[in-house]
């Protein structure tokens, strides 16, 4: 069969690519979008906050190393803090509102005691072993606050930020220990020469992240329609718990208790607040389940484990869209939320961490 294919169909082609291809750097080239931020919730903002100009507040690469200073180069007892956006996150932010975290770090300074804390949204327990293997490598910690978390089970991987984290020395030497095909030297070298030549490769992870984006919006009213036509009630949606997945991740926990314990580092741990009569996406029974298994994970490595879970009361809980309607936001609330989350959970480090009998009544 005889196509007729001309000069100018290859012309017209060869014009749409580079129209294309400048359209995305138009649109994408000069943004950058904090995509975790977008996912936080309707009306909540993120706020890594420092204190009296210092870093105690970190994510993850290249910030984490400020905090990491901050508090080698301060007297007194070194704790941590690991979690997710529930303690960086603040739902209807207001001018000067602080944080858990901040309010800890505030009261634990008149205890001669120093925390700094890394959060991450939907953190792991994979990405939590990586954070403590670099923060032992950087500062003598005495002790560690880590939340008992069930959506954390449910998420996969760890990121290139928290990769990062590992020692440059560590990266380097792994490669050299790697043997590479012609086909990845040749493909490495490429990628090499686009990110440091090219701005359409810059602009990749943008015009990903804002597609992704647009999806995540037109899907919303989709899935409105299915509800109606359906009688469906997100509300009432449950997250499914891959069985493979919260092995890998229970494991991911052992092996960080394992961890802390040989190196005489405390540990609190503690079930995080949740709204208590709304809301809340997982299997009654798998969460009760989950719960008694950490119990007896912790009395198997001799630390404590909090509950706290109806500690954060009230109006006080952000909304997020979810299966096509507006819920409870299940895991973040407004600065008066962070003031009773730091009242729960100061009194615990106190005992736990610092071994202080007597504790202070904390009015933030």
């Amino acid at each position: 069969m005889k196509t007729d294919f001309t000069y100018r169909d290859l012309v017209v082609f060869v014009l749409s690519v580079l129209a294309a291809l400048l359209a995305v750097i138009f649109l994408f080239g000069h943004t950058q979008t904090d995509f975790d931020e977008v996912g936080l919730g309707l009306g909540t903002s993120s706020h890594y906050l420092t204190y009296k100009g210092k870093s105690i507040h970190c994510a993850a690469y290249p910030d984490a190393h400020d905090c990491v200073e901050t508090l080698k180069n301060l007297p007194g007892k070194k704790l941590a803090w690991i979690g997710w956006s529930q303690l960086h996150g603040i739902n209807k932010y207001q001018k000067n509102e602080k944080t858990a975290p901040w309010l800890m770090t505030d009261s634990l300074r008149l205890k001669e005691a120093n925390l700094i804390t890394f959060s991450l949204p939907n953190l792991t327990p994979l990405e939590q072993q990586v954070y403590l293997d670099y923060l032992t490598q950087q500062a003598d910690l005495d002790g560690v606050i880590l939340g008992v978390w069930l959506k954390g089970m449910t998420n996969e991987g760890v990121r290139e930020s928290v990769q990062q984290m590992v020692k440059p020395t560590d990266r380097d030497s792994n490669k050299k220990n790697e043997i590479q095909t012609i086909q990845e030297k040749t493909e490495s070298a490429l990628v090499r020469y686009l990110e440091s030549n090219t701005r359409l490769w810059a602009a990749r992870p943008e015009a990903q992240g804002q597609l992704a984006v647009f999806f995540k919006d037109i899907k919303y009213p989709i899935l409105q329609l299915r509800n109606w036509l359906l009688g469906m009630e997100p509300a009432k949606r449950v997250i499914p718990i891959s069985k493979d997945r919260y092995a890998l991740h229970l494991k991911a926990w052992q092996q960080t208790l394992e961890f802390l314990k040989q190196r005489n580092i405390k540990v609190l741990l503690y079930v995080p607040p949740r709204p208590i009569n709304d809301f809340f996406p997982f299997n009654s029974t798998e969460y009760e389940n989950f719960k008694q298994e950490f119990s007896q994970l912790a009395q198997q490595y001799g630390v404590p484990l909090i509950n706290i879970e109806d500690s954060v009361k009230g109006d006080v809980w952000g909304k997020i869209k979810s299966g096509g309607a507006i819920v409870t936001d299940f895991s973040h609330f407004t600065a008066h939320g962070h003031n009773m989350l730091a009242q729960a959970l100061l009194p615990q480090v106190e005992r736990h961490l610092l071994a202080l009998q007597e504790h202070t009544a904390h009015d933030f």
